[in-house]
């Protein structure tokens, strides 16, 4: 990084972090501790959830690997209100091949 950039990036790092500072020290701390302990468990849960689509049988099936050479269908409530569906072909976004 060229040191004029690297000198910005630096002076809105640490303005950040000044920020950051004031608003905390405004904040009781029971409820940043609260905070903390609420990303924390996120985080553990967000974990577990990795861990079991990666390492578990996750099925994610995509355009190609559906078998039959056909498009993937995709079901849908049709919309009058009475828990039918209709199937539609699913079909690739423009300039994604």
């Amino acid at each position: 990084m060229e040191p004029a950039k690297k000198k910005l990036v630096i002076g809105g790092l640490t303005r950040s972090l000044d920020q950051f500072e004031v608003f905390f020290k405004g904040v009781e701390g029971g409820v940043l501790e609260g905070a903390r302990d609420k990303v924390r468990d996120e985080n553990d849960d967000n974990k577990r959830e990795y861990d079991e689509f990666v390492n578990g049988e996750y099925s994610n099936p995509t355009p190609g690997t559906m078998g039959g050479g056909g498009k993937p269908k995709a079901e849908t409530d049709n919309g009058n209100g009475n828990g039918e569906t209709r199937t539609t072909e699913q079909t690739t976004p423009v300039g994604v091949e």
